[in-house]
């Protein structure tokens, strides 16, 4: 999932994130441990008021176990795999800082780590 706000995954995306959020609810409630990526592109999902906060609240208004959330940069490094496919590979149009660390720079933010408020009781 890259945004939480289904319209603006559907704009970016080219389709929402029900399917995702219904996904991430079920493994959840079946005891799988999650551990979430989230890629954060630089002017469209790396405002944690608008995009991190509301999912953040989401996850624990559902009461979805996750273990851990990484906040990974945008990058490029898949565009040699699409051109041995001879597919297009469309980049998001954003701004890339020149500071490092994200958004944008190498390397990532781990945003939650550890046990939930509601822990995984691991099957035998």
């Amino acid at each position: 999932m890259k945004l939480f706000d289904d319209e603006r995954h559907r704009q970016y995306m080219g389709q929402g994130n029900k399917q995702i959020l219904a996904n991430l609810k079920r493994l959840s409630d079946a005891g799988a441990v999650l551990y979430l990526r989230l890629i954060m592109v630089d002017g469209v999902n790396t405002d944690g008021d608008r995009d991190i906060r509301p999912f953040q609240d989401w996850l624990q208004a559902q009461q979805i176990r996750v273990e851990m959330i990484h906040l990974l940069p945008y990058h490029e490094l898949g565009r040699h795999k699409y051109e041995a496919l001879q597919r297009p590979f469309q980049l998001f149009r954003h701004h890339r800082p020149e500071r490092p660390g994200l958004p944008g720079g190498a390397g990532s933010v781990v945003l939650y780590h550890g046990r939930s408020s509601h822990p995984v009781q691991r099957r035998r």
